[in-house]
């Protein structure tokens, strides 16, 4: 999952230096999802309060 979203800022990183606006604009769509995936994944494993 975080390799997932190192990749999706890659991507966007990529899509920068290269002037691609719609693999910037993709990339930020999956590292976003990845980023909620991730945090609910974190808070669903964290003990409850």
């Amino acid at each position: 999952m975080l390799i997932a979203t190192v990749l999706g800022l890659v991507a966007l990183i990529a899509g920068l230096v290269l002037g691609w606006p719609v693999l910037v604009l993709l990339s930020i769509i999956f590292t976003v999802v990845q980023a909620i995936m991730l945090a609910a994944k974190t808070r669903r494993m964290s003990p409850p309060q």
